[in-house]
Parts: structure tokens; C-alpha cells; sequence
């Protein structure tokens, strides 16, 4: 649901998840087909971090389109504290579901190591069958933000 029809902005939304005690929430981003624009992923992200009256951090799990071609980008956004939720970017491998998990797990450490997709993928058979088939994402200059 989106936030207009709700009432109330998806940090808040965030923060109310968290003082129940979530571990982690899921969270749209704005790569997916589960789009939110990205101040609110941000924010959101915030939401689940920042400091809040001693109550512990929750987890950041993005999900809708993730695909080893967002790693990076991900990884530029969040820094390293944060999952993935790969459905389709796992079962649509054109190598197999086993490859798929292969190809996020060499996204993922390919990202954490500031390296990129591309060249990492040279020596990585899942990894590059993933990224002919999806691309690597690079978001649009004029789409950036970040909050402190």
C-alpha cells in the first residue's frame, strides 16, 4: 500500500515495525518492480538504523527485481548491512537455481570488495551468464540522494 492511501510515511511505518520487535523488514527499493521513491528508501533505511530510544537496529531486506547486476549498487547505498531478497534473480538463472545462488554470492562479495561486477564476472562463469542475461544496474545521476 502505498503511503498517500495509508496516511503516513513508510519511516514511520519503519519505526512502528521496529519498536514491535522486528529483527528485519522488508523494503522496497526504487530498482524494482515494488518501486519507492528513493528519498523514502533512504528515510526508511534511516528509520531501521538511527538511534531510537535504545531499541536495537532492524535489518533493511530489499526485495522486488533483486538480481545480482543491483549488488553493487546496493552496497553503494546501504554499505554492507543489509540483505537481499533474490527470487527471480536466483530461480531465472538461465544456468539454474543452483547458479543463480552462485551469481548472487559473487555479486555480493564482488560488491563488499569494491569491485566491479564486470571484471569480477570475468572469472566467475554464474556471475557473468547473470549479467548478460539482466545487466548491471547504474542509477541515473539526477536520481541520487542520500541523507547523512
Amino acid at each position: 500500500m502505498r503511503p498517500e492511501r495509508l496516511g503516513m510515511n513508510y519511516s514511520v511505518i519503519k519505526k512502528l515495525v521496529r519498536i514491535c520487535g522486528a529483527d528485519l523488514t522488508v523494503l522496497s527499493t526504487p530498482y524494482g518492480k515494488m518501486y519507492q521513491p528513493i528519498s523514502e528508501y533512504f528515510w526508511s533505511v534511516r528509520a531501521l538504523r538511527d538511534p531510537l530510544h535504545g531499541i536495537k537496529a532492524a535489518m533493511p531486506a530489499l526485495g522486488g527485481a533483486v538480481y545480482p547486476g543491483l549488488a553493487m549498487q546496493h552496497v553503494n547505498d546501504l554499505g554492507i548491512d543489509f540483505m537481499m531478497i533474490a527470487g527471480g534473480g536466483i530461480l531465472g538463472h538461465p544456468m539454474g537455481t543452483k547458479a543463480g545462488v552462485m551469481a548472487m554470492l559473487q555479486a555480493s562479495v564482488a560488491a563488499a570488495k569494491g569491485i566491479r561486477l564486470e571484471e569480477y564476472a570475468r572469472d566467475h562463469e554464474e556471475l557473468r551468464a547473470a549479467i548478460e542475461k539482466w545487466g548491471v544496474y547504474e542509477r541515473p545521476k539526477e536520481a541520487v540522494f542520500k541523507p547523512k
